[in-house]
């Protein structure tokens, strides 16, 4: 994962992997929606871990959006399109 306390490693369905961060003191909408490509983002729990989740397209699937293999193998569960992943502190949860 990111060296940056705030990054975010975005995952495409091809494998590529880039990392990104806010360009403030934390992400805004816009930003986290430019990540995966636009549209309403949906936060994703990763199971067994209380400190990361994914962000991905909420209507995805309808979409028609390509399976993300090697985001759903980390995530534990099967998503599609272009997926981030950081922390929630990243997203300021608490």
């Amino acid at each position: 994962m990111p060296a940056h306390p705030l990054a975010a490693s975005v995952v495409r369905p091809d494998g590529t992997v880039t990392s990104h961060a806010p360009t403030g003191s934390a992400w805004t909408l816009e930003e986290l929606q430019s990540l995966i490509g636009g549209g309403c983002i949906e936060v994703v729990p990763i199971p067994g871990n209380g400190k990361w989740c994914a962000i991905c397209d909420e209507d995805g699937l309808e979409k028609g959006m390509e399976h993300n293999r090697p985001a759903s193998w980390d995530a534990r569960q099967s998503l599609v399109g272009t997926v981030a992943f950081l922390t929630y502190d990243a997203l300021g949860f608490e």
